[in-house]
Order: structure tokens, then C-alpha cells, then sequence
């Protein structure tokens, strides 16, 4: 019972803090940028950001690897 009143409550407060940060925002303008973008650096972005992830995970591996073996 207490770990799903704290998964509701975090849940609760991540929807808070979206809020927040979305509140001011025109859609419109954002969409209307979204269309002038070039979706080739769009996706060249995307990728990059997660092979940086897939680096990340491969660095903590070995890191933790003498404390304890780490699955991907």
C-alpha cells in the first residue's frame, strides 16, 4: 500500500511540475517550428543523444563491474 501512495504522489508531482513547465508555451509556435525544421538533424540528433546513452551504460558497467556484474 505505501509503495503505490508513493508511485501516485510521484506521479502527481511530475504531472505538477509538467504542468508548470508547459504552461507558458504557445503551441503553436512550437508546432510552426517544428514544421521549418530539417527532420535529417532532427534524427542525427536523436541518434547521437542515445549512442551518448549507450556510452554511458557501457562506462557504468565497467565501473561497477568489480562490486558487482551489471546486465545492459
Amino acid at each position: 500500500m505505501k509503495v503505490v501512495f508513493q508511485g501516485l504522489l510521484g506521479i502527481a508531482f511530475g504531472v505538477l511540475l509538467l504542468w508548470m513547465a508547459l504552461s507558458g508555451i504557445d503551441g503553436a509556435a512550437i508546432s510552426a517550428a517544428l514544421a521549418q525544421a530539417n527532420i535529417g538533424y532532427l534524427l542525427a540528433g536523436v541518434g547521437l543523444f542515445w549512442i551518448g546513452v549507450l556510452f554511458r551504460i557501457l562506462r557504468w558497467q565497467a565501473l561497477l563491474t568489480p562490486v558487482r556484474m551489471l546486465t545492459f
